[in-house]
């Protein structure tokens, strides 16, 4: 290698191979210049992987690839332009929800479906393929790890070698199948994810939004009672609680969540709806990546009560623009005194204007 001002280094096998003494003499001749590729144009979004400083070095590739060497690390090739889109905010905020990356990157969830979400986006994004990936089972009852580790193997079509030898005893209780815990050897992938994730603090609203939605599938759970969805809490430690609150408030689902010790909170009818509204006015759906969770949120809000009189009324009221009381009596057929007690409820009054006719 030449380094700058002309310094050379020459590998240890080298010269042993080549039998140099102490302060002899050496002719080089450069064969070939080495010419550094031009700065391509990107979009403005582009994450450039090049201008990684954390003691790394830079081997420029073909095809706009980037070879990444640390002191003490296994080198790995990478596209150089990673661009910044849903796909990727999503997964580096589920990530960084249910996972670690301060010295290696592992991910560590129940749901197999999370896991191919993370392994397959890697492999899309920065050409890191499945074989790559160690699992480790994380389990509470040792004696179902065989078992355990079959079933993982087959929702993520894993191979044997993949697997670390030994599971881990969880202290807390899990299901039969247990958790698991898949990472990248390659220390070096912590140093491009902390990279990457550091210029994802800055982010529009509707960044923010798929931010918050990658949250969601690690951190967040929809709760129901009788009435139907109850409310949808996000869990955060206190390091994270104001990437949590700017985030939120970003979206502007902040003003409806209250914070507790240790999560916030959205609930009541009228704050969940904004939740939703301001999800499907982006075109994205809150807990997309967790399909169970999807599920229990969206059937919970269109199962709740007050959603399923708001049904009712607003396929009514939508084919004209005023009623009389006694039209929308003759139309639903409802008791006067129950229909207008209904109407005149708080959280109905964004969708209804009552007046009094001439």
């Amino acid at each position: 290698q030449i380094k700058k001002w002309g310094k050379f280094h020459m590998p240890v096998a080298v010269i042993k191979g080549l039998d140099l003494k102490n302060h002899e003499k050496i002719n080089f001749e450069i064969v070939k210049p080495v010419e550094l590729p031009k700065l391509e144009m990107t979009g403005k979004k582009d994450i450039d992987l090049s201008r990684i400083k954390e003691k790394v070095n830079i081997i420029y590739r073909e095809n706009s690839f980037i070879t990444l060497i640390g002191k003490g690390k296994i080198p790995i090739t990478l596209p150089r332009y990673i661009k910044v889109n849903a796909d990727l905010i999503e997964l580096f905020y589920l990530i960084h929800g249910d996972g670690h990356y301060q010295n290696k990157l592992y991910f560590v969830n129940k749901d197999p479906e999370l896991h191919r979400f993370v392994i397959n986006k890697f492999e899309e994004i920065f050409k890191v393929p499945k074989s790559l990936w160690r699992a480790r089972l994380l389990i509470s009852d040792l004696s179902n790890s065989t078992d355990a580790i079959d079933y993982w193997k087959r929702e993520l079509e894993l191979e044997d070698l993949q697997f670390y030898p030994t599971a881990s005893q969880c202290l807390l209780k899990t299901s039969e199948v247990g958790n698991l815990r898949i990472a990248i050897d390659k220390t070096i992938v912590s140093v491009v994810f902390r990279f990457i994730f550091n210029r994802l603090q800055i982010l529009d609203r509707k960044d923010s939004l798929h931010a918050l939605n990658g949250l969601l599938c690690a951190e967040g759970s929809p709760e129901k009672n009788k009435r139907g969805l109850h409310k949808i809490t996000i869990s955060f430690s206190q390091k994270e609680k104001n990437m949590f609150r700017e985030i939120l408030n970003k979206t502007e689902i902040g003003y409806s969540a209250i914070m507790l010790r240790d999560r916030f909170v959205i609930r009541k009818w009228n704050n969940l709806y904004q939740f939703f509204k301001i999800f499907f006015s982006n075109n994205i759906t809150p807990f997309s990546l967790h399909h169970q969770r999807c599920k229990n949120a969206l059937g919970g809000f269109l199962n709740h009560s007050f959603t399923q009189t708001m049904c009712k009324y607003l396929t009514i009221l939508k084919k004209g623009h005023n009623f009389t009381t006694k039209e929308l009596i003759n139309i639903t057929g409802y008791r006067p005194e129950s229909m207008l007690s209904t109407l005149r409820k708080s959280q109905y009054s964004k969708f209804i204007k009552i007046g009094v006719g001439e």
